[in-house]
């Protein structure tokens, strides 16, 4: 194979116009390949070949006319110039067609071409290898630091946006940390509202039940003294333990001292010659009591005692019965009283002033037993003024 002359001379690189270069690794090597071509009238090709290395300062290098190109192989008579040249090398390099071997002090590029007809065939280009002068191994030098000092430069930016943004990131990170604080407490703060409301709930929910477990209608007793089913149930219960009755109870009221008027006249005129009857009082202080009768209230300018042995006295304030002592009198008729149950209690006149009586636990227990103190009806007084005073009919169903 014919090999053209090498052109080592440094300053023929003045006349040089390189259109391309590429980097390749060929047995852990790097290396740059530069085509170009001369300004000379001949128009030569040239291809420099280095090692990357920054204290390399040695080179390969060839020049070749197009028609020393074609003497090499008949493969470059296609070509009529060397730019056409030029971008066949191109393509083989992108193909991959190309390997670099050295061989002691030589060294060269292989590259396949395909044969006219059929299969492929290598073409041998040799390079001698040539050192650059000391001035331009300086250049070189101080053109590598110069690259060296724009990449660290480079970093050196790249480092102080990363700190930046580090510092950014930081910042993110511990609003982010507060906000978690924050909704911590605030979730804490919630569960307890949470748990406080179940509480309060659970409460409610309890004075729900029990108010209608003793909720009552005005079908059961339309009454503003009886305000619960477990009052008005403690006598239900005992009129009809008294006669063993196995049927419903209602109460129609005939006489109310706030509606009607309150006083004995009033209530004679609304309640007389009806039985069996229930009245109930309530005093200015908030105590309720009444009895039962089933003989019928009369008018009487005198007064007269009756006996009644089913009769009984309540109090609704502390859930009691007294019952009637057989034989003894049970309530007392006179046009001047309300209705009086012999010595337990009996209103007189006008129910609202305080003029109305209780009496001993003695004078009580001689007729309705169970008393255990003095006026206990009425916690401890003897008189009492009436807020309210209700009368009503008894029904059996």
């Amino acid at each position: 194979m014919e090999t053209p002359t090498i052109h080592v001379e440094l300053n023929q690189e003045n006349n040089i116009t390189f259109v391309n270069e590429f980097n390749l690794e060929f047995d852990n090597l790097q290396y740059l390949i530069k085509f170009g071509k001369t300004l000379n009238k001949e128009e030569e090709l040239i291809i420099y070949i280095k090692e990357e290395n920054i204290l390399n300062s040695e080179y390969y290098q060839n020049y070749y006319t197009l028609q020393q190109l074609q003497k090499i192989n008949k493969y470059f008579r296609v070509f009529d110039n060397i730019d056409e040249t030029i971008e066949n090398f191109k393509d083989i390099i992108s193909k991959k067609k190309l390997i670099i071997k050295k061989i002691n002090d030589v060294l060269y590029i292989v590259f396949k071409i395909n044969k006219i007809g059929k299969g492929e065939e290598e073409i041998n280009l040799e390079f001698k290898k040539s050192k650059l002068g000391t001035d331009k191994i300086v250049d070189n030098l101080i053109s590598q630091i110069n690259n060296i000092n724009l990449e660290i430069n480079n970093l050196k930016y790249e480092n102080k946006n990363l700190k930046e943004e580090n510092i950014n990131i930081k910042e993110d990170i511990n609003n982010l940390k507060n906000e978690n604080k924050i909704l911590k407490e605030e979730n804490k703060y919630i569960k307890e509202e949470i748990k406080s409301l179940k509480e309060e709930n659970k409460i409610l929910n309890k004075k729900i039940d029990v108010f209608f477990e003793n909720y009552i209608t005005k079908e059961d007793i339309d009454s503003r003294i009886v305000k619960n089913k477990k009052e008005l149930e403690l006598i239900s219960n005992r009129i009809k333990n008294k006669d063993n009755l196995n049927k419903n109870i209602k109460y129609q009221l005939i006489y109310r001292g706030s509606r009607d008027g309150m006083n004995s006249s009033s209530f004679h005129q609304k309640s007389n010659g009806i039985s069996p009857t229930i009245s109930i009082i309530k005093t200015t202080k908030g105590f309720k009591f009444g009895g039962y009768t089933e003989k019928t209230w009369e008018n009487n300018s005198s007064g007269i005692w009756i006996k009644d042995d089913k009769s009984f006295v309540f109090s609704l304030n502390y859930m009691k019965i007294y019952n009637h002592i057989q034989g003894k009198d049970a309530i007392y008729h006179r046009n001047d009283y309300g209705p009086s149950f012999s010595c337990c209690f009996y209103p007189y006149k006008n129910f609202n002033e305080n003029s109305n009586d209780t009496s001993s636990k003695n004078d009580c227990n001689k007729y309705y037993s169970g008393f255990e103190r003095d006026y206990e009806l009425t916690n401890g007084d003897e008189h009492f003024s009436i807020k309210e005073i209700e009368v009503f009919k008894v029904l059996f169903e």
